[in-house]
């Protein structure tokens, strides 16, 4: 629950060693407060393995202490740590020699994510809690967190706007929707398959037509036929520019490892900005689409 509101009042699931799950659904379902309750209730009904420790990364990097300098605040949790290992792991995520005296609250929005992705990391948990992990966070630093999540062995509960991450690496999908959470043993891409699969089914089932009068048949049947037809073109049009933004986002990614490109700042900024208009173009098709079904 949320205040007086209930959320959810039906969840059911089971999570194991090396799953990967995203917790899905549209704005106000419930899905950080689920992570949460997840994370710090002792309700009864919540079981974990004897063995199971987590770490919780948060959006708004809530853990942080202001007031802290950035060394303090990662040394400060780990005393006994040689000063040289503490500015190499935050060197490692990209605060370097000049921001170790900073105070917390003077960093920007992505320092203070790469300081909180530290400190994270360094909580040795076997099964992990993230919310919105990779906002603030530029394309290198998404990419590096990818990456590791990608190769840990224990188990990641996320919570996440961000498409590619999503699709990148999730092996369950959570989905939330009107009070319940059903749980997709599926990709991102496979879910999202099986739900317009499921959407168009329910679909289908709910539109018996009402009775009409005979001579009224005919023409409502035929705006129906021509309503049906303009949704069909314009969903295999957005299904073939999402194929062709989905192609020039692959051959994007893998140029960035073209020394040409990373040497260059000015191209790398085109082709970084130009990501970020496909990202944005294929969220905007994605949804139309779903609106479509």
């Amino acid at each position: 629950t949320a205040g007086e509101k209930t959320l959810i009042d039906s969840v059911s699931f089971t999570l194991l060693r090396g799953d990967k799950c995203a917790v899905v659904g549209d704005n106000g379902t419930g899905k950080s407060t689920l992570l949460k309750a997840l994370l710090n209730s002792k309700h009864p009904s919540i079981k974990r393995g004897r063995q199971v420790k987590t770490a919780y990364y948060d959006q708004e990097n809530a853990n942080l202490d202001g007031e802290n300098r950035v060394l303090d605040e990662l040394w400060g949790r780990h005393p006994l740590w040689e000063q040289t290992k503490v500015r190499n792991i935050l060197a490692s995520a990209g605060l370097f020699a000049e921001d170790m005296d900073k105070k917390v609250k003077m960093l920007s929005g992505g320092e203070r994510a790469k300081l909180a992705l530290a400190v994270f990391e360094t909580e040795n948990g076997n099964i992990l809690f993230l919310d919105e992990p990779t906002n603030h966070l530029d394309l290198s630093a998404r990419e590096s967190l990818e990456t590791a999540l990608q190769n840990f062995d224990g188990t990641v509960f996320f919570v996440s706007h961000d498409r590619y991450f999503t699709k990148a690496l999730a092996g369950k999908i959570l989905y939330l929707e009107k009070g319940k959470a059903t749980l997709y043993t599926a990709t991102y891409d496979e879910f999202t398959a099986l739900l317009r699969e499921e959407k168009s089914i329910e679909k289908t089932a709910q539109s018996i037509p009402a009775p009409v009068k005979e001579q009224n048949h005919y023409h409502r049947s035929k705006e129906e036929r021509a309503e049906s037809a303009k949704k069909q073109t314009r969903m295999k049009k957005i299904e073939k520019e999402i194929g062709d933004l989905e192609t020039e986002e692959s051959e994007i990614n893998l140029s960035l490892s073209d020394p040409q490109v990373t040497g260059n700042f000015a191209l790398l900024t085109e082709k970084c900005n130009r990501l970020e208009e496909i990202k944005n173009r294929l969220d905007a098709l994605y949804n139309e689409y779903e609106t479509l079904l």
